[in-house]
């Protein structure tokens, strides 16, 4: 993905996107720490360029509204209120998750997921890198094991991971290292691992470990 010379700008697979950072006090209204939105219908960079313009004001405008709104005064909670709230709170959720399944995720949304996973693949192989297990996280579709080290059935197996579940968190070559960060299956197809892994060696995985295939 290419960022071009406009902040809000960037351009994948010949399409232009806009992109604009959710400023941190805002990221638990809007659930995400930045939005996208597809410029598809703007081919031509100048047009481009001048909706991302009007978008970036239009979403300065809507965080000024979202910070006043933040800084009214609070009015103390009374009995009769709070199970209304709680049903309202409850129906704004499930109308959002209704919203988000019909609408779908458009190729912003997948940009912003893959850019995402690889920075989570990239902490993987930076924390994954030394000792004598060593796992290779280069592509999606490598596996994770080096398939000469696993036994003859685990070779018939395109992508595997070896994990032996048991402690909230695992060593590394002598070190502990923070959990195994999650593998995005709706990204690159591969199963999700439980953040409550150890990494063995392949022979000690191979004796006591499950083996999670590719779906």
């Amino acid at each position: 993905m290419t960022v071009r010379d406009q902040t809000n700008l960037v351009t994948r697979d010949r399409v232009y996107y806009f992109r604009k950072k959710v400023p941190s006090d805002l990221v638990a209204h809007y659930g995400k720490a930045s939005i996208g939105l597809s410029l598809r219908q703007f081919p031509d960079k100048t047009d481009a360029k001048r909706e991302a313009r009007r978008l970036a004001d239009h979403y300065e405008a809507e965080f000024a509204v979202l910070r006043g709104q933040l800084t009214a005064p609070l009015r103390p909670l009374t009995a009769d209120l709070v199970p209304k709230l709680a049903a309202a709170l409850e129906a704004h959720v499930l109308r959002a998750d209704d919203a988000a399944r019909v609408d779908g995720l458009d190729e912003a949304a997948f940009a912003e997921m893959a850019e995402a996973t690889a920075d989570e693949l990239q902490a993987c192989r930076a924390a994954y890198g030394g000792g004598p297990n060593q796992i290779s996280l280069e592509t999606p579709s490598a596996s994770i094991h080096d398939p000469s080290r696993l036994g003859p059935t685990s070779r018939r197996l395109p992508r595997v991971v070896w994990i032996h579940f048991s402690s909230s968190s695992f060593k590394v070559g002598g070190r502990n290292s923070s959990p195994f960060c999650a593998l995005r299956n709706h990204s690159f197809g591969l199963s999700c691992i439980s953040p409550s892994a150890s990494v063995t060696s392949a022979k000690t995985a191979e004796r006591s470990s499950g083996v999670f295939p590719h779906q």
